[in-house]
């Protein structure tokens, strides 16, 4: 577990590599918190996750599938949650980028911050190629994605599901190492 500090906009954040399950757990815990105030309109998931959820984000380090950053306070409350989960077989030069920020704490360049961490350590893995699949209109991820230098590919159509029969498109959006 590498940790590193940075302050941006007079706030303290350590970042965690690659944590241990404690710190997962508060990461679940996040989450959690985050969807049952509907923080988080555009995460592809509507349950809260399980604790056991942990055991295999640590098992996905261990076995280098995914590296994964927690952004934590310096009262070591858990703000932010990224991972690049890596591809095998003839896709293993390529990773998928997942980040979100908690919402009292957007907009301060946190999550550029850590996407550019993960960057520099997937490149060193191997990493050539990151995607990501943000929804449509979710124009705060796209113009964080584009400020990062990903480009769109493509439109993967009726991708996300909300409620029963609301759909909506995604973009496919690339960025090369």
């Amino acid at each position: 577990m590498k940790t590193s500090k940075i302050n941006l906009k007079d706030i303290d954040i350590v970042l965690v590599m690659n944590p241990e399950k404690d710190v997962l757990i508060r990461a679940i815990d996040y989450f959690n918190r985050n969807m049952k105030d509907h923080n988080f309109e555009y995460l592809m998931q509507n349950a809260p996750f399980d604790y056991s959820v942990a055991e295999s984000w640590y098992q996905d380090q261990i076995n280098e599938m995914a590296f994964r950053i927690v952004g934590i306070t310096v009262v070591k409350e858990v703000i932010a949650v990224a991972h690049l989960r890596i591809f095998h077989g003839k896709a293993s030069h390529t990773a998928k980028l997942g980040v979100t920020v908690d919402s009292n704490y957007r907009n301060k360049g946190i999550a550029k911050k850590i996407c550019e961490e993960l960057f520099i350590i997937g490149k060193a893995s191997g990493i050539e190629r990151v995607e990501a699949l943000p929804i449509n209109r979710n124009e705060p991820a796209i113009k964080l994605l584009k400020s990062l230098g990903f480009l769109t590919e493509g439109v993967a159509s009726r991708k996300y599901k909300e409620g029963d029969n609301h759909y909506h498109d995604c973009l496919y959006m690339t960025k090369f190492l």
